[in-house]
């Protein structure tokens, strides 16, 4: 059950992590995509500027002949210039803020990134600890498995059984007790010389 548990915790993180990753990189593209659509409407209008300036300058040649009609086209003109020119200021200002958003959600990737590889890391390091852990405490059941083995083919005069089991004791009677180890000492003392 504990396994289960550990699994969806671990399942759970990384759709999160996941999640994280997807929703930063849709607000990436959508910057993107809102950057381009400025840029674009920006050359648009200022495509229509420079052919609003061509057509004030068709108007005054012509106008020579016609001034009266030709000054309201050229106010008209103006008019629609300014206009134009107010919408470059409002779209250049509309660029300025989506740049400073796109740096914001940049940075914040960069953090997210950086605390990502920080959990990362520490999950590495936890999981080789327990690892570690978990060896130690196999390695240490089984040494007193082999005292409890040893005693029993001590008792019941199992020389063969006995040195054997002091053999592979031998790598592992440093994780035993210190009742253990006295044990231990008592064993290697009964052994017959060989």
């Amino acid at each position: 059950m504990n396994e289960n548990n550990a699994e969806l915790r671990e399942d759970n993180g990384t759709l999160s992590r996941k999640r994280r990753t997807a929703l930063v990189t849709y607000l990436a593209i959508l910057f993107a995509v809102a950057f381009l659509l400025v840029a674009l409407d920006m050359i648009i209008e200022n495509h229509k500027l420079q052919s609003s300036n061509q057509a004030l300058e068709d108007s005054n040649k012509i106008s020579m002949a016609s001034s009266a009609s030709a000054l309201e086209k050229a106010e008209k003109l103006q008019d629609e210039n300014r206009s134009l020119q107010e919408k470059i200021t409002g779209l250049e200002t509309r660029e300025q803020e989506l740049t400073l958003q796109a740096e914001e959600a940049q940075a914040l990737l960069e953090e997210m990134t950086k605390d990502k590889e920080a959990w990362q890391t520490e999950k590495d390091q936890l999981t080789k600890d327990n690892a570690a852990l978990i060896q130690k405490q196999t390695d240490t059941v089984r040494a007193n498995e082999l005292l409890l083995q040893a005693m029993a083919a001590s008792q019941d005069g199992l020389h063969e059984e006995l040195v054997s089991t002091m053999r592979e004791l031998e790598q592992l009677q440093d994780l035993l007790s210190e009742t253990g180890k006295t044990t231990y000492q008592d064993l290697l003392k009964d052994l017959p010389e060989e």
